[in-house]
């Protein structure tokens, strides 16, 4: 909340440097390049923001592009305009940002679009810094009409769940709980449970990068879970911090990974 009464003003962006890709029109092509800029929309408070937008667009020659007025929007320009806080807020919304793919859709980015609208926006803001406060706020009769009066926002723990459930073939299920590390960093504990029955022969190993760091003996998995310390090989002082992967397998056959993150051992 803190952030809402020191803010001036607010720029958001997003999505920039989306190309059009459509399977509508001409259909027998599948899924393919339009050869156009995605349609870019950009929200502004009205009045002085709306106009200083205005006049930047026209100078950045782009294309494509929709100036909109809240208070109805899809980006977080919403928060601000909820607030009283002027503001401009940008995003295109292509169908394949929903698509998960080995390259993340990155063969659909144009940089020199993505370039092209970076300086736009960095001419907005070159604007707003020399602009009159209080006039951006003037004009718009919708600008903090509905403020946010508290912060209802609690503390999550990010990064990947610390319980993962991987398929272990035959409809049964084996879930692993990464508990932490152990005697120094020298060992980490996870937690194995069977959820459909007994699960023999389950290894676990954890990689830095693609070299093998630790490796458990094969161990039984019930229903009842079962912790196994998977111990550091060759290396007397233990994992150090980072990002590892761990790998759980049975037999041959490797039934998932997950990435797990560890700090500092405690001593």
């Amino acid at each position: 909340m803190d952030l809402f009464e020191r803010a001036v003003g607010a720029v958001t962006i997003e999505h920039l440097g989306a190309t059009r890709w459509t399977e509508y029109e001409e259909p027998e092509k599948g899924y393919h390049p339009t050869g156009e800029e995605e349609a870019y929309a950009i929200w502004t408070t009205q009045g002085p923001m709306q106009e200083l937008c205005e006049e930047a667009l026209i100078e950045s020659r782009l294309q494509r592009v929709m100036l909109l007025k809240p208070p109805v929007q899809v980006t977080p320009g919403v928060a601000w305009h909820r607030n009283g806080i002027p503001h401009v807020a940008g995003i295109a919304a292509p169908t394949y940002l929903l698509v998960a793919s080995e390259n993340g859709e990155m063969d659909k980015l144009d940089p020199d679009l993505a370039a092209r609208q970076t300086a736009y926006f960095a001419d907005v803001i070159r604007r707003i810094d020399t602009a009159d406060a209080v006039a951006l706020r003037s004009n718009d009769p919708t600008l903090g009409d509905w403020p946010i009066r508290e912060d209802i926002s609690t503390r999550a723990r990010s990064g990947p769940p610390r319980q993962v459930v991987f398929d272990a073939g035959g409809g049964r299920r084996l879930a692993v709980l990464v508990a932490g590390r152990r005697d120094r960093g020298r060992d980490v504990a996870v937690k194995v449970a069977a959820l459909d029955g007994r699960l023999s022969g389950v290894v676990l190993e954890i990689y830095s990068d693609d070299a093998l760091v630790g490796r458990s003996g094969p161990v039984t998995a019930t229903r009842k879970p079962r912790r196994v310390l998977v111990r550091r090989r060759g290396h007397r002082g233990g994992y150090g911090s980072g990002t590892f992967t761990l790998v759980v397998s049975r037999g041959e056959v490797v039934l998932g990974q997950r990435n797990i993150t560890l700090g500092r051992p405690r001593r």
